[in-house]
């Protein structure tokens, strides 16, 4: 099941306390194009940040790369000058990785989920909440 363009959510997150890489991809928040985002030497453009996972309310998961939002800014500002402004940022790590969008961490506090296309996926379901998992579907 895939999820498109989320601008606001409630969720419950867990993320590793190291930084990590990966790098960025300009895509429209419906998946019909993407393209990796290159700098002016031809290298794909990567970003630091937190691999995470979010719950939805339906208890299905996504998966997010938490960033600082001046780094966001930056891959947006770039994938809209190489792009369209349609194409919003998003992190891969190949061109086989599940779709994630970004969490964006502003210097407040505050967290956003960015724009972008996302794959949802079930938790994995316990015998003690079975019968819950094969009445949603899991």
């Amino acid at each position: 099941m895939k999820k498109i363009l989320v601008t606001a959510l409630a969720v419950v997150s867990t993320s590793s306390a190291h930084a990590e890489w990966t790098n960025v991809i300009c895509a429209k928040p419906d998946a019909s194009h993407w393209d990796w985002l290159k700098d002016n030497d031809g290298n794909q453009v990567t970003i630091s940040g937190q691999e995470g996972i979010a719950t939805l309310s339906n208890n299905y998961e996504f998966s997010y790369f938490g960033v600082s939002e001046a780094s966001y800014r930056s891959a947006y500002i770039q994938c809209r000058n190489k792009f369209t402004t349609e194409h919003v940022p998003q992190p891969a790590d190949s061109s086989l990785s599940i779709w994630k969008v970004f969490q964006v961490n502003k210097p407040n506090g505050e967290q956003y989920i960015a724009p972008g296309h996302f794959d949802t996926s079930r938790p994995f379901c316990s015998a003690e909440i079975w019968g819950d998992c094969i009445r949603a579907g899991g």
